[in-house]
């Protein structure tokens, strides 16, 4: 039988780099259907850079440091809480995002979002 951190049977909560890549893709999906549902005013620019359409394609997405990992799960809660609260986009008519979604949709795309950023924060800030 091999060891709890090398082989098969490596625990659960040991995240390896390839594991890391997909949880990070998977979040991108998520902030990418979230951030389409909040108003452009919002504060959310900042994600752009670290997950969104300006991030660095060069950047190993499985090496993200602590410390942008604890702000990325901040904005990240916020980000879901906006979409629970029900702020709409300002205007929606004729936007490229189409009408605004109700608000089960909206709390299902919070849900989502908010269980791709505590599995982020399990593979990223968790001792290892």
């Amino acid at each position: 039988m091999e060891s709890a951190h090398h082989g098969p049977f490596r625990a659960p909560d040991v995240f390896d780099d390839a594991r890391k890549r997909q949880v990070v893709a998977r979040l991108r999906k998520e902030y990418g259907e979230a951030r389409g549902l909040v108003s452009r005013a919002q504060p959310y620019a900042h994600l752009e850079w670290i997950l969104g359409l300006h991030r660095d394609l060069a950047r190993d997405d499985a090496a993200f440091e602590t410390g942008v990992s604890e702000l990325v799960v901040l904005w990240l809660q916020d980000l879901a809480g906006e979409l629970d609260s029900g702020v709409t986009p300002q205007d929606t008519t004729g936007s490229e995002e189409g009408p605004v979604p109700p608000s089960s949709s909206r709390q299902a795309v919070a849900e989502r979002l908010r269980n791709a950023t505590r599995e982020f924060a399990v593979a990223f800030l968790s001792p290892s």
